[in-house]
């Protein structure tokens, strides 16, 4: 029978006997735990009790946006400014009933109460720094025969990463994009040199073939001017052969 200490009594009887836990009512009144207060026997007198412990314990989970996680012993490590939420959820069992959400470090203890809705609450935090390191545990208040109830999770130890690895992630990034946009450029820049040093190239080559076609015209036309003088010298010579047999 270990649920806690007896909140709540009501008899009634039975046709028959039947086996039951005989409680001590001055024990129980007393508010010792029923263990230490019962013993087991026949009797046709039924006796109700409440538990403190009748409620059953929360669960406690921590999601970031590409994970979730329940309590753990080895607990949950968010990242720096990045936004996490902790989530209280209870068993059906009772309707309303509310969701304390404890904070625990080692200089300060906070707690933060929200309304349970579809037996559950979350509790949402933008961006995760040293201050968010500790522990946390949902606490489920609920008010059930004329008396007040709560059950305790387990608690969920939470780190956040050093701001450190986070500047130099940032930092190592940053050196990427330069990097790449250097790369584009100068890719871009070679190969417009390349195209220039094309055009000049051919250039070049063109007043190149230009000239040998010159020089090749000059040799061609000298042959020809030197064949022109022996012809017009070869006729005066021609006349004075021809002078000399008359004679």
């Amino acid at each position: 029978m270990n649920c806690g200490s007896a909140v709540l009594t009501r008899s009634h009887s039975e046709s028959s006997e039947c086996p039951v836990w005989s409680v001590n009512s001055d024990c129980v009144e007393a508010g010792w735990r029923l263990r230490e207060c019962s013993t087991l026997s026949m009797s046709s007198s039924i006796v109700e009790l409440v538990c403190s412990d009748l409620l059953v314990q929360p669960i406690i989970t921590v999601s970031t946006v590409d994970r979730v996680s329940k309590a753990q012993q080895q607990g949950f490590r968010v990242s720096w400014r990045s936004s996490f939420a902790l989530s209280c959820s209870i068993q059906p069992q009772y309707r309303g009933g509310s969701f304390q959400l404890t904070f625990t470090s080692s200089s300060t203890t906070i707690n933060h109460t929200q309304p349970a809705v579809n037996h559950s609450a979350r509790f949402l935090f933008p961006a995760a720094d040293h201050t968010h390191q500790g522990s946390y545990s949902c606490v489920y208040h609920v008010h059930v025969f004329s008396h007040n109830f709560s059950s305790e999770s387990r608690r969920l130890s939470l780190a956040v990463s050093d701001p450190t690895v986070f500047f130099i992630r940032l930092l190592l990034l940053l050196l990427s994009l330069l990097l790449f946009t250097s790369l584009i450029w100068f890719s871009h820049k070679t190969a417009r040199e390349s195209a220039s040093a094309g055009g000049r190239g051919g250039g070049a080559a063109r007043r190149l073939q230009s000239r040998r076609r010159s020089r090749t015209l000059q040799v061609e036309l000298q042959p020809t001017a030197m064949s022109t003088a022996g012809d017009v010298l070869e006729e005066p010579l021609s006349r004075s052969a021809r002078n000399v047999r008359k004679l």
